[in-house]
């Protein structure tokens, strides 16, 4: 109440802290993802596995960062599963 924010603001937050309980993902990896226009659990979880990582791939050539090698991504993309129920 005190910041105005909506049930909808508090459910967002929340899909966006549960994407960061991922295993090895620090703001670097948080960075890639949000480039990649990927901001919560939900938007990993509206993705197949080769969706999601070629989103990340374009995300890192666009950053001139070097992509997470594809058994990281794996793992993210398997641990948000895990997660979806939280």
């Amino acid at each position: 109440d005190q910041v105005a924010a909506t049930t909808n603001d508090v459910l967002e937050w929340r899909d966006e802290a549960l994407m960061l309980n991922l295993a090895s993902f620090g703001p670097e990896e948080h960075r890639l993802l949000i480039q990649a226009g990927i901001e919560g659990l939900r938007d990993i979880l509206a993705m197949d596995l080769d969706t999601f990582s070629q989103r990340i791939e374009r995300a890192a050539r666009e950053l001139r960062v070097e992509p997470p090698d594809s058994l990281r991504v794996a793992g993210w993309w398997e641990q948000a599963r895990t997660l979806e129920d939280e």
